[in-house]
């Protein structure tokens, strides 16, 4: 089914996170041209570090759009032709300062596709060893350490609201016995 097809797609604004997008298309009456934005981005990924402890290291970060902080697990966006392994790695590196032993892939998901071309790609790091943080210089955060208990206490009474860690965290349910 593609009911859209496309006449037109033009570079609006790049950064080094995004690109900026604007398509055009016939409707699919076929009669009207409707018009398209969007983010289009490298893809990304998020980090769920469990602990030999059994607890999870997430964090609370300020975020702009909602004037607050919000909590979730590390996540970040990947480079032009960067692989998600090593953006991981990187992502986990910079936000906790913790390096691991062993990175296993959960699986990957579309934050919004309605909105953003961009494919999460989710890991479980565990074999965790503390290190220097290195924030980007657009970050503002701190690490916590949950139980799994508490990380699901979080869900419940809405302390995580993060789509990607919500995401993120029903894969990782359904694919451990954690």
């Amino acid at each position: 089914m593609n009911p859209f097809e496309k006449l037109s797609e033009e570079t609006i604004h790049e950064n080094p996170w995004w690109t900026y997008k604007h398509d055009t298309y016939v409707l699919p009456d076929g009669i009207g041209i409707g018009n398209y934005y969007y983010g289009d981005t490298p893809g990304s990924v998020m980090i769920i570090p469990r602990m030999d402890s059994g607890e999870y290291v997430l964090v609370n970060e300020y975020k702009y759009l909602v004037n607050g902080e919000r909590l979730t697990f590390p996540v970040g966006g990947m480079k032009l032709g960067e692989e998600p392994l090593d953006a991981a790695a990187r992502e986990l590196q910079e936000e906790t300062g913790m390096t691991c032993d062993n990175l296993t892939p959960l699986g990957s998901f579309e934050p919004n596709n309605g909105i953003i071309r961009e494919k999460c790609f989710l890991f479980l790091a565990h074999g965790l060893h503390e290190g220097a943080v290195h924030f980007d210089e657009t970050e503002k955060l701190t690490t916590v350490k949950m139980s799994k208990q508490k990380v699901e206490e979080s869900i419940k009474n809405g302390e995580l609201l993060d789509g990607f860690a919500l995401a993120a965290w029903v894969i990782y349910s359904q694919k451990t016995k954690d």
